[in-house]
């Protein structure tokens, strides 16, 4: 019978009879030393990460940019039949979001809205 310890190198190749018993306390006591060594060591890494985060400078607080604020405005299609009054939201893909009084936003085409409207978001005046 051969005694590997926990590190995988072989501790003995005689253990046999009675003689096994204290081998095998021997490499557990030696294993818990061995594990009370490293638990020294990571308790010794964990105040060392601590100390560096504590001397690291402090980064600023990252400044908020606040959203821009756009007034409501009149808004028509090129036909000049549909009319609303609502704030720019944004546009993506073409497709102009417009928010009404009540909260609600809509979704337009920018080819449905009016020319004069269409230069007003090329020129960023809503």
């Amino acid at each position: 019978m051969i005694l590997v310890g926990r590190d995988g190198k072989v501790i003995t190749l005689q253990a046999r009879g009675p003689g096994l018993g204290p081998q095998v306390e021997k490499a557990l006591a030696a294993m818990g030393n061995i594990a009370r060594d490293s638990d020294r060591e990571d308790q010794v890494m964990l105040k060392k990460e601590k100390a560096e985060k504590l001397a690291a400078p402090k980064k600023k607080p990252e400044q908020v940019v606040k959203a821009k604020v756009f007034q409501p405005r009149a808004w028509s299609d090129n036909s000049g039949k549909f009319h609303v009054t609502a704030k720019f939201r944004g546009m993506a893909n073409k497709v102009v979001k417009l928010e009404l009084e009540n909260g609600s936003v809509i979704s337009v085409p920018l080819e449905k809205l009016s020319d004069d409207d269409q230069e007003c978001i090329r020129q960023r005046k809503y």
